[in-house]
């Protein structure tokens, strides 16, 4: 058993793979924001692309991703965050470095599918580590700073890269940002070379914890209530909310990518912020998940009468911002997950959770990519092609009708667990 010197001695070790880990997490968060999101306009008119093969972009990269999540969760647990990491930041590497310089759907598709695989490694792998590295007691404050680097690199695939793709050709931005991810792969490969590997666990690859994971009701209230609050969020920060304002509330393509960058920035000091609240009263799961699923039921209804009565356009930004503040919660449902299923399958039950967030996601996009075809719109003077507040009054129906069965499980189908794990070994309470 290690002691607390020896511990001490392995944290440092292991600083410059767990903060190259940090970093090409959140490298791999920009390419899921700036694409399709950011970039809308730009592909469409540059690649020739319709709604439907833009949403493609998004989807081809996050199904994958969340497909993965499972198999990422078995790894971990029997191999070690730090070995599949590796494995998962040189495919994603090569993703990032190839995208840009392809031009044709396929090619596009097969590089973000890459990126996907890749990046599926990184959240658990750090969730596992940071168990490891610094016990249970400061999980929470981990997972917030996890979160915190990721949605910061997120923001940087908003307003900072609408400037830049103003300026310069997109192409060669992404370029720039793959060269930045072998970079960082090259540190991290650096950094495990310096610490102790974990050993690998006697644990045979089994479908069994994942079976006593999804027979758990509680896995499927709390999991569900968050993907619809997060899908809300992701789907406008990344394929909608730019879009929206510009057709709809007349804002500058600069200025609607503004409201995604303090989108951003609202989901990324409040997930760190509310993570060490978390912490500081006692490890209480359910009055933040009450919060978070409450407020985006509002949000949507709220979002909906704004759109039907035709309410100014700040009231548009402050309701899409909000989504952010509804979203800043998924530490509470992530860690109450693994904390009603056994302890040695925590990273199959973030997996599970992870997975399921990014499927709702990637059905949402693919969806809304085909509904915006189905219904069709007016290209206005630039040749750009602008949806009306109907159209988009659909899509927000929609998900007030989600939301409303999110918040129902919210504050009645979620137990409170105090950060403490509920079940024994065998999975049997």
């Amino acid at each position: 058993m290690m002691t607390k010197s020896d511990m001490s001695l392995e944290r440092r070790r292991s600083m410059l793979a767990f903060v190259s880990l940090f970093l090409i997490y959140a490298l791999s968060y920009f390419q899921r924001t700036a694409i399709p999101g950011t970039l809308f306009n730009e592909l469409r008119q540059d690649l020739q692309l319709n709604a439907t093969q833009i949403a493609m972009l998004g989807a081809s990269y996050l199904w994958i991703y969340s497909l993965m999540q499972i198999f990422a969760g078995i790894l971990d647990d029997i191999y070690s965050g730090v070995r599949v990491a590796f494995v998962g930041g040189a495919v994603f590497a090569v993703g990032a470095l190839c995208f840009p310089l392809c031009n044709t759907p396929w090619l596009l598709y097969c590089c973000r599918m890459m990126q996907g695989l890749g990046a599926s490694t990184f959240y658990l792998s750090m969730l596992k580590e940071s168990e490891r590295l610094f016990g249970r007691e400061n999980y929470a404050v981990l997972l917030g700073l996890i979160y915190f680097i990721g949605y910061g690199g997120g923001m940087m695939g908003t307003l900072p890269l609408s400037w830049a793709s103003a300026h310069y050709p997109w192409q060669k931005i992404l370029l720039v940002v793959g060269i930045l991810s072998v970079l960082t792969f090259a540190c991290y490969t650096l950094g495990m070379r310096t610490m102790t590997v974990p050993p690998i666990s006697r644990r045979k690859i089994s479908l069994k914890p994942l079976w006593l994971l999804m027979k758990n009701r509680y896995t499927w209230s709390t999991t569900f209530s968050y993907t619809v609050v997060f899908t809300c969020y992701f789907v406008m920060q990344t394929l909608l909310g730019k879009k929206f304002l510009t057709d709809y509330a007349k804002l500058s393509a600069n200025q609607a990518s503004s409201v995604i960058f303090f989108m951003t920035l609202i989901s990324v000091v409040g997930i760190f912020s509310l993570s060490i609240l978390c912490r500081v009263t006692g490890n209480y799961r359910t009055p933040f998940i009450k919060i978070s699923s409450t407020s985006c039921l509002v949000n949507s209804l709220v979002f909906c009468l704004a759109v039907i009565f035709h309410w100014p356009s700040w009231v548009l930004v402050v309701n899409i911002m909000m989504y952010a503040f509804s979203a800043s919660f998924p530490g509470m449902f992530s860690m109450t997950v693994q904390e009603v299923n056994r302890k040695e399958d925590m990273a199959l039950a973030a997996g599970l959770v992870n997975m399921v967030n990014y499927l709702g996601v990637v059905i949402s996009s693919v969806c809304i990519g085909r509904y915006l075809d189905w219904r069709g719109g007016q290209p206005n003077a630039d040749g750009v092609i602008v949806y009306s507040g109907g159209t988009y009054l659909g899509i927000i129906v929609c998900a007030t009708v989600f939301a409303a069965i999110a918040c129902f499980l919210g504050w009645f189908a979620i137990p409170e667990t105090k950060g403490k794990y509920q079940l024994p070994e065998d999975g049997v309470k």
